[in-house]
């Protein structure tokens, strides 16, 4: 393959494939990414949607593997996003800057040369688990590039001021281990990356905080230990799970007989039932049998099969 552009500057598998395209841009025209993709003929706002075409335009331009980049690529779609084959909701994944960790820009060097990760794009995860640190949080929106997001935080040395030193719960290792390793298989295999977070994590929230808890009322940290509450049931497998949502209905504060399974589940009943749904099953069918398994328990629970 013929590199059109000289010096060469080699992927970083970790990074998203926006901020490779900045890092080149920057040295090759030191402007914005926009500059080096119009110089390559490609329309900058199908290139952040991870258009495959564009992508594969990219890739020939600058001399690196196609297949390498899509790895690295969020494809955006009318409702949700895509990332190596798995659906993910806007706020569960996005390529957008919303959270980076100073540290490991510190360790990149100069601005010009800063990475950003593709483990910060998972809006539940927000954790390094290089440095046992939170991620600092840039905005809900986020911002195209990782310069900018520094910039609003009032520069890296103050974003550093601010992480704060956190323990990696077993969470935050399965999922690093599921974005470096192909499936085996196993129970939490079959499923999405997005399906364990969020039924982990609204679990353990109802577990943690009750029926009446709103998930915007909780901090990152408290989202995130509620998180790792409810993965260490769910990672067990389904008898585990059924056993933890009897522990919530008997502890349920609804227990009149009319009470329907969002009063006796609480966020959990209203995720899987409502908001579960704007996410299409995807390639998993797993995705779709474990959703329907835990929604087909709770209406058991309360004798609700005839909704069901």
């Amino acid at each position: 393959m013929v590199k059109m552009l000289t010096p060469h500057v080699p992927y970083d598998p970790a990074e998203t494939v926006q901020s490779y395209a900045t890092r080149l841009s920057l040295l090759h025209t030191g402007q914005p990414a926009g500059r080096l993709l119009a110089d390559c003929g490609l329309k900058p706002s199908r290139f952040a949607a991870g258009h495959t075409e564009e992508i594969a335009t990219f890739a020939a331009a600058v001399g690196e593997d196609p297949k390498a980049l899509l790895a690295g690529t969020v494809r955006a779609l009318s409702r949700h996003n895509v990332f190596r084959g798995e659906d993910f909701s806007r706020a569960g994944l996005a390529s957008r800057v919303r959270q980076f960790c100073p540290h490991c820009l510190q360790e990149d060097g100069p601005p010009a040369e800063w990475r950003h990760r593709l483990a910060w794009c998972f809006g539940s995860i927000p954790i390094c688990l290089k440095h046992t640190s939170t991620l600092v949080e840039v905005s809900h929106e986020g911002t195209e590039s990782i310069q900018d997001a520094v910039d609003q935080t009032g520069g890296r040395e103050l974003a550093e001021m601010s992480s704060l030193t956190v323990n990696i719960g077993r969470h935050v290792a399965w999922w690093h281990n599921r974005l470096n390793s192909a499936p085996s298989g196993t129970w939490l295999d079959g499923q999405s990356i997005e399906q364990v977070l969020n039924a982990s994590e609204h679990l353990g929230m109802v577990l943690e905080h009750g029926q009446d808890i709103r998930p915007g009322k909780l901090t990152r940290l408290e989202l995130s230990a509620a998180l790792e509450t409810g993965f260490r049931i769910y990672e067990q497998g389904p008898d585990a799970v059924k056993a933890g949502l009897d522990d919530i209905r008997k502890k349920a504060l609804a227990t009149a007989v009319q009470a329907g399974p969002l009063a006796m589940y609480g966020v959990l009943y209203d995720w899987i039932d409502r908001r579960s749904q704007l996410i299409a099953p995807g390639r998993s069918a797993r995705f779709f049998v474990s959703t329907s398994w835990i929604t087909m328990h709770i209406c058991r629970a309360k004798g609700c099969l005839a909704r069901w």
